[in-house]
């Protein structure tokens, strides 16, 4: 009887053990002091500074609308890999459209669209909350992180690039190089942005494969 409730105490212990590693190591992966800012949230509500200026590097080898596409050297090494394995596996057009932009940059982005609006006959209230559910103010954009990327098979972004054969396969396969993609629709009401098929934010792989399977 002794051994039975011992064996019995045993096993309980060897299972609280094991579920303290998995909280512990999901604690971890979470813990942004180990990740060198990966998880940094930015968003409206969550605002850097015009002086947040990451080290970035140039892109190379990769199809992108302009020469100098630049974003952080974690960014650049995991979406070189993952671009050579989507070739790898037959899928021969991804473009990157956007990749880093400063603060400066941004908000010259936002200003020119709703200045075009505005032009057209909105109010400047009403031209700037069209505008920023789609592009995000200045300090405001996962951009200016240099860990943000916007792909498309053209030269543009498109609703459609979920559909297309690169985007297909960056749903099945990107969490495994740390990318996610970041604006769902069915998540507006938390982020503050409209569907966005096309922006992909590299997390760094533990945290992606957590947020994938929890959804």
């Amino acid at each position: 009887m002794k051994h039975c409730t011992l064996s019995s105490l045993l096993r309980r212990t060897l299972l609280l053990c094991a579920s303290l590693l998995i909280l512990t190591a999901n604690a971890a992966a979470f813990d942004t002091s180990l990740d060198s800012g990966l998880l940094m949230l930015v968003s409206k509500a969550h605002t850097i500074s015009s002086g947040h200026v990451p080290a970035i590097v140039r892109l190379e080898g990769i199809n992108s609308v302009s020469n100098g596409m630049s974003m952080c050297k974690e960014t650049a090494e995991a979406f070189s890999r993952m671009y050579e394995d989507m070739k790898a596996d037959g899928v021969s057009v991804c473009n990157v459209i956007s990749g880093y932009r400063s603060y400066s940059y941004q908000k010259s982005l936002v200003d020119k669209k709703v200045a075009q609006r505005v032009a057209n006959g909105m109010s400047y209230q009403n031209a700037y909350n069209q505008v920023t559910v789609s592009t995000a103010p200045a300090g405001a954009s996962e951009h200016q992180l240099g860990l943000a990327l916007d792909l498309s098979t053209g030269t543009s972004s498109s609703q459609n690039f979920v559909n297309s054969a690169a985007g297909k396969w960056i749903t099945q396969n990107g969490w495994k190089y740390g990318f996610i993609r970041r604006y769902d629709g069915s998540k507006s009401d938390l982020t503050g942005i409209i569907n966005e098929a096309w922006h992909y934010r590299y997390v760094g792989v533990p945290h992606a494969q957590i947020m994938v399977e929890n959804n």
